[in-house]
């Protein structure tokens, strides 16, 4: 089952799930910039929250990104009643930290997507005869943006499962499932413990580890086959430093 965080196929096949509310809710928007983003994906952590722009391509000759910012459950209510344009106006107040003070005058073009955000883990990737895929066994904060990436490797990873199975063993052969969650839980629990570490280390009421933060990222930064080797990791493309 692929059928999302809320799977009728999870419940059906009788797997549990465990689930921890951040208290943030996921905003999702696409906007107008005045100049091009060059292809470049911009995100800080802010005191209102984690704020993502990623680069969409040109729409009618406009440029756009996609925003994503994951706001504090109250903040999220005010600016979802305020409405998409209010929301990109509060946005301008952040495009410095950003790093995307170029992208100004930028303005909504389209409405605002919006959800609760969880850490949530199913108690087992597989069933009898079940597997499941994506959000429907695992969910985790968009801070490093991995989630889709999370649900293309299940894919891959169950994909390659069954084509190495035995002549004689079915699909849904028990063994043959077990192998693809043993394949995917090292990955799965180790982005769930960055990102939720993260979310934890970046929350509201933490700012007095600001310096040690900055420190941190800096120098990650300058790192780069620590840098490389965290990218390929977190896209299943990993290799030693």
């Amino acid at each position: 089952g692929a059928d999302g965080r809320n799977s009728r196929v999870r419940a059906w096949a009788g797997i549990g799930v465990r689930s921890k509310p951040y208290g943030q809710t996921g905003m999702v928007c696409n906007l107008r910039c005045a100049q091009g983003h060059g292809g470049v994906a911009f995100q800080a952590f802010t005191a209102e929250g984690v704020i993502a722009l990623l680069p969409l391509p040109a729409w009618n000759g406009e440029h756009q990104v996609s925003l994503v910012w994951s706001a504090p459950a109250d903040l999220a209510a005010q600016l979802q009643a305020a409405g998409a344009d209010a929301l990109a106006q509060r946005l301008h107040t952040h495009l410095d930290a950003l790093g995307a003070g170029h992208l100004a005058p930028i303005s909504a073009a389209g409405g605002i997507g919006a959800w609760p955000l969880v850490l949530q883990r199913a108690d087992s990737l597989v069933a009898d005869g079940v597997a499941l895929l994506g959000d429907a066994g695992h969910v985790i904060h968009p801070l490093a943006g991995h989630g889709l990436n999370l649900g293309l490797q299940d894919a891959q990873a169950l994909a390659a499962v069954l084509a190495g199975r035995g002549a004689a063993q079915a699909v849904g052969d028990a063994r043959v499932l077990r192998r693809y969650a043993r394949a995917r839980a090292e990955q799965v629990l180790a982005l769930e413990w960055v990102t939720d570490g993260l979310q934890r280390l970046y929350a509201p009421g933490m700012a007095w580890l600001a310096p040690l933060r900055a420190l941190g990222l800096a120098g990650t930064n300058h790192l780069t086959p620590v840098k490389r080797w965290l990218a390929g990791y977190a896209s299943g493309l990993a290799v030693a430093p």
